[in-house]
């Protein structure tokens, strides 16, 4: 068991940080856009657009990932993840991060569809159910985590 937590424990430890870069997200949009004078159906949209993205990815990213693979689709996932974070903070329009946010739900659904499978790959039957729920705790303790380091910036600025 304990050799199984250690070859998976950099992934989990991504995962982490993938999780709170999202709940951070998350809520700092809804807060920004409060402060920007959005309307609250933009402000639901950012949510539901996220969610509805998550939807097609999980339909369109397997399909994806057969095509190109497990660590090319990673990285463009996260890549993608991690520039649509930058031009949040430099692009303030309601419109495009409704658009922003559906397809960080999209990468979203295939990188915790990759993890998933790499972890899969690495877990033995007697260790599947204890590797899985510390995932699942770590996704859910990166999402908490994220929207816990709001007051740590001024929600105003691009940092």
């Amino acid at each position: 068991m304990k050799r199984n937590l250690l070859s998976v424990a950099a992934l989990l430890f991504g995962t982490l940080f993938l999780f709170m870069g999202n709940g951070l997200q998350g809520i700092l949009l809804p807060v920004r856009g409060n402060l920007e004078g959005y309307a609250t159906t933009t402000l639901g949209l950012l949510g539901t657009s996220w969610a509805g993205g998550f939807v097609i990815g999980c339909l369109v990213a397997p399909k994806l990932v057969r095509r190109v693979g497990h660590v090319r689709a990673f990285s463009g996932f996260i890549s993608i993840i991690a520039i649509i974070a930058l031009v949040s903070g430099i692009v303030i329009h309601p419109v495009w991060w409704v658009v922003l946010r559906a397809v960080t739900g999209f990468s979203t659904a295939g990188t915790s569809m990759i993890i998933e499978s790499w972890l899969n790959e690495r877990a033995s039957n007697e260790s599947r159910g204890a590797i899985f729920s510390l995932y699942i705790g770590i996704t859910l303790l990166g999402v908490v985590g994220g929207q816990m380091m709001i007051p740590l910036e001024d929600v105003r600025t691009p940092v």
